[in-house]
């Protein structure tokens, strides 16, 4: 794993420089294009720059002028449906009529909803199928509003469609995220909206008690304190990540090797919460991978997770940049 975990760094870094160079006049936020440059890493998509761009500047085109696809949120559509579909310009469109749906749902128009059309287009290859999922996630949301009012906001829009997403009933998921919320807090957690996510993120996990997923989560606090990485509320999410992984010890390792040189960095030295992320992202991302040839339902888990932590991700850079704008 080692091996091939620095492979991946690598490529990391080099298309960070490829991106920086390419769009240094377009992207001023560095951690966009290491949101990026991760993305391509995590999905094994070569980074072809030119039809990366080439993608970019037809939804340019084609957005409207009173969008609220930023700057920023245009660049990470453009290399997720780069990344994920054979046809991205015709699936831009598709993605527009997904959201549109979305804010006929009652869903808030902005950022968030915007990654969540994303998922669903992601989720749900054929239209047909869609409403269901909307509708559902619509639920979802309104049930987790409802157990947390004053911590859940649009920025929970993306988790609540990979929720919906997930073969339980409502009822049931819902009082599961709860007595995780509980225990988790019981056993050291600060609550947050961080500790929601965190608590979304093992719900994902259908298969596991309550009860175990919340002491995956204590082992990998206790792991990565082992390795002097003190683990905060902003950590939760990827602790969430880490929490299905069989060999925690190993993975923190690797995690906080990577942290280190990215920090070490000329280039991301600036931006330790954001090397964190992508060093959990990358160690993950590998280890899901190996996972299959063996445990085909761990990396099918572990897939879903980093999905969510990767839609958070965006969701709060894209929210962040675009906090000074008005949304339409």
């Amino acid at each position: 794993m080692e091996n091939e975990l620095m492979a991946k760094l690598e490529t990391y870094e080099t298309y960070y420089s490829i991106l920086k160079k390419e769009l240094k006049w377009q992207v001023v936020d560095a951690r966009v294009l290491m949101l990026i440059s991760s993305m391509y890493v995590v999905r094994k998509k070569e980074l072809d720059v030119e039809r990366f761009k080439e993608i970019a500047e037809y939804m340019k085109k084609k957005k409207g002028v009173f969008s609220a696809l930023n700057g920023a949120q245009v660049y990470v559509g453009a290399a997720t449906l780069n990344i994920r579909f054979d046809d991205p310009e015709d699936k831009y469109h598709e993605w527009m009529e997904v959201y549109d749906q979305l804010v006929n749902s009652s869903f808030q128009r902005g950022s968030f909803t915007y990654i969540s059309a994303l998922l669903v287009l992601d989720i749900k290859k054929e239209a047909d199928s869609r409403n269901d999922l909307i509708e559902r996630a619509k639920r979802v949301f309104d049930l987790m509003k409802k157990d947390h009012m004053f911590l859940t906001s649009s920025s929970d829009y993306p988790i609540a469609v990979l929720l919906a997403a997930s073969p339980e009933e409502e009822g049931p998921l819902m009082v599961k995220i709860e007595e995780l919320y509980r225990n988790l807090h019981d056993k050291g957690f600060k609550k947050s909206n961080e500790l929601q996510m965190l608590s979304h993120i093992l719900a994902l996990r259908n298969n596991e008690e309550t009860d175990i997923l919340v002491k995956h989560a204590m082992d990998v606090v206790v792991t990565l304190e082992a390795q002097e990485k003190k683990v905060r509320p902003v950590h939760y999410p990827e602790v969430g990540i880490m929490a299905l992984a069989e060999e925690k010890e190993k993975l923190a390792d690797f995690i906080v090797r990577i942290e280190k040189t990215l920090n070490d960095s000329k280039e991301f030295k600036w931006h330790k919460k954001m090397n964190f992320t992508i060093a959990v992202q990358l160690s993950v991302s590998e280890y899901a991978e190996e996972a299959a040839i063996t445990q085909t339902a761990v990396q099918t888990s572990l897939e879903s997770i980093l999905q969510a932590q990767q839609a958070a991700m965006t969701g709060a850079m894209v929210g962040a940049i675009a906090s000074g704008s008005s949304n339409n």
